[in-house]
């Protein structure tokens, strides 16, 4: 099965300092999952900012879906984005209230919303169900 995410000795290093990721090698296949676990300036952010097209990288390179990140054409690069879901570090949630029930209040939104209508139709469909009826509904 090919790989949806490929990582080719993927280095990153920010101007002035040490490489927060040296030589990383990652496949990932249709269905499997990461999780990302570290401490401080482990390199957990470069590594989805990388992921997510908003880095890139500083040698090595970073393959979605079959496509080069580093030489994807700008219309490719606009469609990896759509298909992948990132939630910046720095997002505004509700205060008080779970992801979850931010994203059901979201996904609420798009229904009701015709100019917003074609915002959720980009959604995956089972993910917007799922959470739209509840099913991720988290107390």
């Amino acid at each position: 099965m090919p790989s949806l995410v490929s990582l080719q000795r993927l280095t990153k290093a920010y101007a002035n300092s040490s490489p927060v990721l040296e030589q990383l090698q990652l496949e990932l296949a249709k269905g499997e999952f990461l999780y990302v676990l570290g401490g401080t300036g482990a390199g957990k952010s470069s590594l989805l900012r990388l992921m997510a097209t908003e880095e890139l990288a500083t040698r090595g390179s970073v393959s979605l879906f079959g496509y080069d990140v580093a030489s994807a054409s700008a219309s490719t690069l606009r469609a990896i984005r759509q298909a992948i879901g990132f939630v910046p570090q720095n997002v505004r949630l509700i205060p008080d209230m779970t992801v979850l029930y931010t994203a059901h209040r979201l996904v609420e939104q798009l229904t009701m919303d015709r100019d917003l209508m074609h915002l959720r139709d980009r959604m995956a469909p089972e993910v917007a169900e799922m959470v739209y009826y509840g099913y991720w509904y988290a107390a």
